[in-house]
């Protein structure tokens, strides 16, 4: 009886592998949209910052960079030898007040990050997107200034990483 059930979770097993193997499943990380060609490196250059949010740039460019190094689908090259080139710029960056305090006092901020991407293909010359991005994200404030200014750089690293993510999805997955 036990020989039985051992063959039986065997051959259960098998047939689940068939199914999963024949269901179109894929692996995260290894789609890629049809624009893209046969594309295997892309450049990421500084992030250019007209906002006067000092230092925004390197957030957001590390965060991107970091991304895409995390992704693997594309590695990470200078511009002379990339297939693609991503340039962005950060067009506004905004401290938005949505919470206030019974004395009409603001406690909580909204942080709005507007950055525009350009995606362009260097070895045919030609544009893959060009569009325009929104990232947020929200923090408290406290009595304490120092609490405050590290709760607003921790709420504008946590909005570049939603806009790494989102560039990614964009640029890989088309969406």
């Amino acid at each position: 009886m036990k020989r039985l059930r051992a063959g039986g979770g065997a051959r259960l097993m098998g047939v689940l592998l068939v199914l999963l193997g024949g269901c179109g499943y894929t692996l995260e990380g290894t789609r890629r949209p049809a624009s893209l060609g046969d594309a295997r490196s892309i450049a990421i250059p500084i992030i250019a910052n007209h906002t006067r949010e000092s230092g925004l740039e390197r957030t957001l460019t590390t965060a991107v960079r970091e991304r895409f190094l995390l992704d693997g689908r594309l590695r990470l090259v200078d511009p002379a030898e990339a297939d693609l080139l991503l340039e962005a710029s950060v067009r506004e960056y905004r401290l938005d007040p949505i919470g206030f305090s019974a004395a009409d006092q603001v406690r909580r901020y909204r942080i709005l990050i507007r950055t525009r991407v350009f995606l362009r293909d260097t070895q045919r010359g030609r544009s893959i997107l060009d569009q325009e991005i929104d990232s947020e994200s929200e923090f408290n404030i406290s009595a304490a200034i120092g609490s405050s200014e590290t709760a607003r750089s921790s709420a504008t690293s946590a909005a570049s990483t939603r806009f790494a993510e989102d560039l990614l999805s964009l640029v890989l997955e088309g969406f």
